[in-house]
């Protein structure tokens, strides 16, 4: 039953996402609600659902500050999601993912961080692009991510629709790291 009602989920998120690339092509934008949320709450929620099929990993939340804005909590939960995913996905496979979400008087950063192959610098550039795969995955392997590329380009609607600001950084010796900046009432 739980692994029904993961696949079922997964599925949704791709139907939702392919949506999302759609709407971005029509040029309507990614229409927001915004509400007062606590972002260390959503990614607390987040990081149980989304480690709760991975046994081996031991995801860790640091919260410091205020945490709390306007955003809308379903595009951040999506955020959230695709993020962590990717993170469990492309991590190393007993490796921890560690959240840190650090608030100021203005805005509240988001970083997820795990272990794992790192990222070419090429491919850096192209990350947020729609229909772009991890160029080290290869689709006739079993196991193989049936991703469809839109994850990180619904990240980076969702940061933008917040007027606010995404990076990555990736090596061997530090890890993968997504840094969200997202100002509390833009």
């Amino acid at each position: 039953v739980a692994a029904i009602k993961n696949g079922a989920r997964h599925m949704g998120a791709m139907v939702s996402d392919l949506l999302e690339f759609v709407r971005s092509r029509l040029g309507t934008g990614l229409p927001i609600e915004r509400r007062l949320m606590n972002l260390g709450n959503a990614c607390q929620s987040a990081l149980e659902e989304a480690s709760a099929g991975h046994p081996n990993c031991t995801p860790i939340l640091q919260v410091e500050g205020e945490v709390e804005g306007l955003w809308d909590p379903s595009r951040i939960s999506q955020l959230l999601q695709n993020l962590i995913g990717n993170a469990l996905q492309h991590g190393a496979r007993k490796g921890e993912i560690t959240l840190s979400v650090t608030g100021s008087a203005s805005d509240v950063t988001l970083r997820v961080h795990n272990r794992g192959i790192p990222i070419d610098d090429e491919a850096i550039g192209t990350l947020f692009d729609p229909l772009v795969r991890s160029p080290s995955e290869d689709p006739t392997q079993p196991g193989t991510s049936t991703s469809l590329g839109l994850g990180l380009f619904i990240v980076k609607e969702v940061v933008d629709a917040h007027h606010g600001q995404i990076d990555v950084t990736s090596t061997q010796a530090e890890g993968t790291t997504f840094t969200v900046v997202l100002p509390k009432n833009a």
